[in-house]
């Protein structure tokens, strides 16, 4: 009961309020307003273009808002800029992109603490015993280390892709549609996978999918973005009872309903 009563007073982890963007006349998002309970698993579903990869760069720095305000545990995040690096005040991200995104010319073990080696400054003979150990937490051998990202599978390179993302120790974890491109089989040992290591680092994780076997599987709390707002927010528990007809017809996949698809001929 304490536990439960600390989480709700608990300053959010992530807080967007109020926030817009725009592309030249198009309005991506207008506004935004969540607010993420920290050492959570949530998981940003929504139509394709509605905005939900610029949310994600925005919460990254990538992006900078037109109006409204950021906060990372607190923090402004536009004030960001003017803290000194490598302070222990800046939160740590780690990031699983889309198809990994892994540099095709570095061998896995490079790939895997390019943060820690380029970011922070660690001599590669220090980084290289770390690699092994980020490898090894999401089921890699280390003979894998020496190989490069074209000679391993699709899963395997996600892989890579999550042991970088936990390599820095981040205080965060993003996840970008991770399962995209997997059969069903490998999804599910990839999203087993990202359930574990949130749980086992005690990190907030944010995700945006399309999958819904993925949300079901790596949320705690899931968000609905449409037409540039959350429309909807609470746990996954809450999501599978809820009466929001948006909500209902996007997670069974439906074609009638409120969300009309945009068809071209």
């Amino acid at each position: 009961m304490q536990e439960m009563q600390e989480s709700k007073t608990a300053t959010p982890s992530i807080q967007l309020i109020d926030v817009y963007k725009s592309f030249g006349r198009k309005n991506v998002l207008h506004p935004v307003n969540i607010a993420i309970k920290p050492h959570r698993s949530t998981v940003i579903i929504g139509q394709s273009g509605t905005g939900k990869s610029v949310l994600l760069k925005l919460i990254l720095g990538l992006l900078k808002p037109d109006h409204g305000q950021i906060l990372i545990n607190g923090l402004d995040r536009a004030k960001f800029a003017a803290i000194q690096p490598r302070t222990s005040k800046l939160p740590r991200f780690g990031m699983l992109f889309q198809g990994a995104a892994l540099f095709d010319s570095l061998t896995v073990w490079e790939n895997v603490v390019f943060g820690l080696i380029e970011g922070q400054g660690m001599k590669r003979a220090d980084a290289y015993p770390l690699a092994l150990v980020a490898l090894a937490q999401v089921g890699l051998p280390a003979e894998v280390a020496s190989l490069f990202p074209s000679e391993l599978s699709g899963g395997m390179q996600k892989r890579v892709g999550l042991a970088r993302a936990i390599a820095t120790k981040p205080d965060f974890l993003f996840f970008d549609e991770p399962t995209t491109g997997l059969d069903p089989i490998m999804a599910d040992v990839i999203n087993e996978l990202i359930r574990a290591t949130v749980s086992k680092l005690q990190v907030t994780s944010l995700s945006i999918t399309h999958d819904m076997a993925s949300v079901r599987k790596i949320a705690d709390d899931v968000a609905m973005l449409h037409q540039g707002q959350i429309i909807w927010f609470g746990t996954l528990a809450e999501m599978e009872t809820s009466q929001n007809p948006y909500l209902q017809q996007f997670i069974h996949g439906r074609s009638e309903g409120p969300i009309q698809a945009q068809i071209r001929a």
